[in-house]
């Protein structure tokens, strides 16, 4: 999990989960993701794959929390909740070694904002490192 963080006006709390079983890995993310510009999707890459998890759940809560004295837009920042889930071969996380993860602007703009390693222990459980 992540903890707020602000990077260029970007605040985030983003929880990721990865799993894997005999044929199947499964990325997880829950959240929320604000920016003075508009976000309309996350990009998540494991190595060559490629993910995209719309941004634009309700997210009163966060809304209420961080957006008091209305530094972000309204919209942006109570439509700022993320609950993808992603699944994708499992012989897909033998060699990988680490999510990133990209907000996409409506300018067109993408800014990096998380690389997240993770790597698996014995039991199959990954260790995810912040």
């Amino acid at each position: 999990m992540f903890n707020l963080i602000e990077y260029n006006s970007l605040r985030f709390n983003l929880e990721f989960s990865i799993d894997r079983s005999k044929d199947v890995g499964r990325i997880k993310i829950f959240g929320w993701i604000c920016c003075r510009a508009d976000i309309f999707k996350l990009v998540v890459y494991l190595d060559q794959a490629v993910f995209y998890a719309p941004v634009g759940f309700p997210r009163p809560d966060v809304f209420k929390a961080i957006n008091p004295d209305r530094r972000y837009p309204f919209m942006n920042s109570y439509f700022c909740g993320v609950d993808s889930t992603f699944n994708f071969p499992a012989e897909s996380l033998s060699n990988a070694s680490g999510l990133t993860c990209r907000a996409s602007m409506s300018d067109k703009r993408d800014m990096i904002f998380a690389d997240v390693p993770f790597e698996f222990d014995s039991n199959d459980e990954a260790s995810l490192h912040a």
